[in-house]
């Protein structure tokens, strides 16, 4: 984990987030191209345990 600075870099690595695309008056946003198939694999898992797991998350 000490390999990412900031939770935004963690995020476009496992392809969780997307990049910013505007330009002038179009405003948009596109996917990440350098995506670890692996860790977004891992990282959705983690995600569903946890809605699973925990209460607050399923109400959420």
């Amino acid at each position: 984990m000490e390999r990412f600075k900031k939770e935004s870099s963690l995020a476009l690595y496992t392809g969780m987030s997307a990049l910013d695309s505007s330009s002038g008056k179009y405003k948009g946003r596109k996917a990440s191209k350098p995506v670890n198939p692996n860790a977004k694999i891992e990282m959705m898992d983690a995600v569903d345990h946890n809605r699973r797991r925990i209460e607050q998350s399923q109400k959420y």
